[in-house]
């Protein structure tokens, strides 16, 4: 303000005396922009609408998600409250390797449950290999029982605390292992599951279970599961021999 008031001055000054000669009126600066000058008091320039056509390098829209794969792996869905060890055909499989790497020291067991022996003859590995095949054989199984198909082969380990299952093909080439999960089976409070380790039978049909020489050594794994209709499934185990 002390410039601009000071700059009026001399102008009329000047005007009064003729003291600026012809045109050097034109170099006194614009009253009230005496900053005109000052690029920072330009407006910002407004940046030109995107190119939806440009190849300059910039990021590209993301990629919209693909659909759920409807052929992807059979998955429970436990009830609230429940925690089931596995929901799927592959965990299954992985939680069969694991129950007999924490039997392992124990004695093996041959013959269906109940009516076979313990015997220290180990020819089994601890852990079985999951084979594709056999993924594709079980879960075909597990496909038939959902279809209303009965399970195969002896009934075995019913009692008061945990639930039965079935054993088909015990000391074969070929042994499959079939249950059924209902809802209750995975509370944490009083597990009924029949494949949990806990439970006797299932510790002798598959987590203590070794030929012992009697029969073909089993090294393999396949898993499937299905929906077997109010809210329980259908989960089946295939053990074959060596390739």
């Amino acid at each position: 303000m002390r410039k601009l008031a000071v700059l009026m001055t001399l102008a009329l000054t000047g005007c009064a005396f003729g003291q600026f000669e012809d045109g050097e009126e034109d170099d006194l600066p614009i009253v009230g922009d005496d900053d005109a000058d000052d690029p920072g008091d330009d407006p910002p320039d407004e940046e030109p609408p995107p190119d939806e056509d440009s190849s300059d390098g910039g990021e590209p829209p993301p990629d919209e998600e693909p659909p759920p794969d409807e052929g992807g792996e059979f998955r429970a869905e436990p009830e609230a409250g429940e925690i089931p060890y596995y929901t799927t055909p592959t965990e299954l499989c992985d939680w069969v390797n694991e129950a007999r790497d924490t039997s392992s020291g124990h004695e093996r067991y041959k013959g269906l449950p109940w009516r076979g022996e313990y015997h220290d003859n180990r020819t089994w590995p601890v852990r079985f290999t999951v084979d594709e095949d056999l993924m594709e054989i079980a879960q075909a199984e597990a496909d038939r029982l959902a279809d209303e198909g009965g399970p195969q082969g002896s009934a075995v380990g019913g009692d008061i605390r945990y639930h039965g299952f079935w054993v088909d093909g015990v000391e074969t080439a070929q042994m499959t292992i079939t249950a059924k999960d209902v809802p209750g089976d995975w509370d944490p409070g009083y597990f009924k599951a029949p494949l949990i380790n806990s439970h006797g039978s299932a510790r002798q049909a598959l987590y203590y279970h070794d030929s012992g020489g009697d029969g073909p050594e089993l090294e393999r794994v396949g898993c499937g599961g299905s929906d077997a209709g109010e809210r329980a499934e259908w989960w089946v185990i295939v053990l074959e021999d060596r390739w």
